[in-house]
C-alpha cells in the first residue's frame, strides 16, 4: 500500500514539475530556405511557423511542432499550373524530417507520374507516412498549392 501511494505522490508532482516541458518536438523546416530563388524567411519559433517567399512570387507557409511531433507545409505557386515532377520532388526531399528516408518518399513519387490533382497521395516511410494533395488555389494570388502533411510515429 506504501508503495501505491508513494508512486500516486511521484507522479501528481512531477506532472506539476514537468507541465511546462516538452518532452518531444520538431526541428524546424529549415532546409526548405536552401531552395533555389529564395528572398526571404521569417521563422517564429514560439509559434512554429516558418514562411519561405521566393524571387517568382512563390511562397511556403509552414507549421512544426514546438511541443509535439507535427509538420505541415503548404507550397503555394504563383505562377504555375501543373508543376514538374522534378519541382515537386525538390520541395517535398526540403520538406520531409529525417533525411535518411528522402529516397524511399521520392521513389514513391516517380511511381505517380503525372501526379494526381485534387486527390489524397499517402507515401510510406521508414515507420511514418507523408501524405501530398496538389490542387488549384483556393486564393485569388495563387495558382496551385501543395499540401503536405508529416504523419509521425506513434509514440
Amino acid at each position: 500500500m506504501n508503495r501505491y501511494l508513494m508512486g500516486l505522490l511521484i507522479a501528481f508532482v512531477a506532472s506539476f514539475c514537468f507541465a511546462d516541458d516538452c518532452l518531444v518536438s520538431t526541428l524546424p523546416p529549415e532546409k526548405l530556405s536552401t531552395l533555389p530563388g529564395v528572398n526571404r524567411v521569417e521563422h517564429n519559433e514560439e509559434s512554429g511557423s516558418y514562411i519561405t517567399s521566393f524571387d517568382n512570387g512563390d511562397q511556403i507557409l509552414s507549421r512544426y511542432g514546438t511541443c509535439e511531433l507535427a509538420l505541415d507545409v503548404h507550397y503555394l505557386f504563383r505562377t504555375s499550373q501543373n508543376p514538374s515532377i522534378e519541382a515537386l520532388k525538390k520541395i517535398i526531399a526540403a520538406t520531409i524530417p529525417g533525411q535518411q528516408q528522402v529516397a524511399i518518399i521520392l521513389n514513391q513519387l516517380d511511381d505517380l507520374q503525372p501526379v494526381p490533382r485534387n486527390s489524397t497521395i499517402e507515401l510510406k516511410g521508414l515507420n511514418d507516412s507523408h501524405t501530398l494533395m496538389l490542387m488549384d488555389s483556393s486564393s485569388p494570388l495563387f495558382v496551385t498549392e501543395l499540401h503536405y502533411q508529416w504523419n509521425p510515429p506513434l509514440h
